[in-house]
């Protein structure tokens, strides 16, 4: 598959690695998404190959293109993320063993202390604030850093804040079961390049694109 300008796909040197990590990212972010691919690259285990996406109005468009890739790559798993954030060391394993055992994890997800005096704070963890222990214990309302196989993938909407709701939507169509993993474990640091306001005019309509999908997923499934 030929790849588009704007897209650096890196594969790690005589592997042949099972997992894509992909993520759509702006100008100015250069350095997030430089420290996204370090944690990814060094992460222990079986190698995972990254792919950076610039050039896309949306996570949601990004995120398909991505999917098309990994299928057309051979890939098993698909992990959509995003270019501020960085994954703590066995993050990738985490998600391998919870796929593999027919489940897609959750993110545990810790809002990352800018300053050297300060400590990270919980985001969320499928829900906002909380944190689970354990690996599949808990059912959650959603994944926020989706992790899946990648024949589970199906198209999404192109909106930008509700596609992680509408690939949860899908797993859930399809009965994933989206559960809690602490090992699937990630920190974000909140970028403020080119950052898309989550309210406004712009966040209604995804929102009400996102529930629109969601409908026709209860209503008719996916096939």
């Amino acid at each position: 598959m030929a790849m588009p300008d704007g897209w650096l796909h890196t594969r790690v040197p005589e592997t042949d690695a099972d997992m894509l990590v992909a993520y759509p990212t702006v100008p100015g972010r250069e350095q997030s998404a430089a420290r996204l691919d370090r944690s990814l690259w060094l992460q222990d285990g079986p190698p995972v190959d990254t792919l950076r996406m610039s050039g896309y109005a949306t996570c949601g468009e990004a995120w398909n293109d991505a999917a098309a890739l990994a299928a057309a790559s051979g890939y098993r798993y698909l992990v959509l993320a995003a270019d501020d954030l960085e994954a703590a060391q066995g993050a990738a394993q985490a998600a391998r063993v919870a796929l593999e055992d027919g489940w897609a994890p959750s993110a545990f997800i810790a809002r990352a202390c800018p300053a050297a005096d300060c400590e990270d704070t919980v985001e969320s963890h499928g829900d906002w604030g909380r944190a689970y222990e354990g690996e599949g214990a808990v059912a959650v309302s959603m994944t926020r850093i989706p992790a899946l196989r990648v024949e589970w993938w199906r198209p999404i909407p192109p909106i930008h804040y509700w596609s992680d709701n509408a690939v949860t939507a899908v797993l859930r169509a399809l009965d994933v079961p989206v559960l809690a993993s602490r090992r699937f474990a990630w920190r974000h640091h909140w970028a403020s390049e080119g950052r898309i306001s989550g309210v406004g005019e712009q966040a209604n309509r995804e929102r009400e694109t996102y529930v629109e999908f969601e409908r026709a997923l209860v209503a008719g499934g996916v096939s």
